[in-house]
């Protein structure tokens, strides 16, 4: 056994109750994709999955917090904004990050013969986290699960392209990975990234951040947009109202606590940017979460 592997704890299956899981029994199983499953997971501090010789593939990407995955011997986190490919066939084993305390992010599994061209692309032999644009993932996944229940005859056809769809944007990914590598562009995005993951509680403005990147304002701005398919303001409030989404759950502060904690300074501003992302306020939503407890 690796000694990476070690350090791992037993596995826990520790999400929280509003999580999504869904396993199919394929009935069409000629298709260049074969879709097994898709979930969503908000997962808390203790979760942690270990799998080996499992006869198919996951595509997972992370929405908010972060998870530690190892795979091919090595260990790394997923970011938020970052996806992978995994091959079923080998071991692997993915937990929340320490670090954050939780992690929400999505999966698809499937089965295909075509995988080990992808994975040569994608992976190139190794594990390659890509940076991908969230709202063209969550447009995919949104089809993908409204299809699971469906009684729709080809069903398994379209997400059999939905999958196709899934693997194209990170093949895409993994050029213009490579494309800013040997710019040397990614590393002072990456380094502003982490600066606003670490010290999003804190007042940041957008100067702050272009300032990691010794860009001016307005280059910083086109340049994080482009490679982060969302605009650094915009990432900067997803993060803490993600971050609010946990404490909202697991905690008993007060409302105005957490948005203190988070970043928000002002409750009224908070509560305008938490309708903003989820549809509601951040009352509604711990009521939800009791009364669904």
């Amino acid at each position: 056994m690796n000694e990476h592997q070690l350090e791992w704890p037993t596995i826990v299956n520790d999400s929280s109750i509003d999580s999504i899981h869904k396993i199919f029994t394929p009935a069409y199983i000629n298709l260049p994709f074969i879709p097994t499953g898709i979930g969503h997971f908000r997962a808390k501090r203790d979760y942690v999955v270990e799998r080996d010789n499992l006869d198919m593939h996951l595509i997972l990407w992370t929405c908010g917090g972060a998870g530690d995955i190892f795979y091919r011997n090595e260990s790394f986190s997923l970011l938020e904004g970052q996806a992978i490919l995994i091959n079923g066939m080998e071991y692997h084993k993915y937990r929340t990050s320490a670090e954050l305390g939780f992690w929400d992010f999505r999966w698809i599994r499937f089965s295909s013969l075509h995988f080990e061209l992808y994975d040569t692309i994608i992976n190139d032999g190794k594990i390659n986290p890509l940076q991908i644009a969230n709202t063209e993932y969550d447009k995919l996944y949104t089809q993908f699960l409204t299809l699971a229940d469906s009684t729709e005859k080809f069903r398994e056809f379209i997400q059999s392209n939905l999958i196709q769809s899934f693997l194209t944007i990170l093949c895409t990914a993994k050029s213009w990975k490579e494309l800013f590598t040997d710019n040397e562009q990614s590393k002072p995005l990456e380094r502003c990234r982490k600066y606003i993951l670490e010290n999003y509680p804190y007042p940041i403005s957008v100067v702050d951040m272009a300032n990691q990147c010794c860009l001016s304002r307005s280059s910083f701005i086109r340049k994080f947009t482009h490679f982060m398919g969302i605009s650094p303001y915009a990432y900067l409030q997803k993060i803490r109202i993600n971050h609010s989404l946990v404490l909202l759950e697991l905690s008993e502060k007060s409302i105005c606590d957490i948005a203190i904690e988070v970043g928000f300074y002002d409750q009224n501003n908070f509560t305008k940017q938490f309708k903003l992302h989820t549809g509601t306020t951040p009352r509604k939503y711990r009521e939800n979460i009791l009364c669904r407890s």
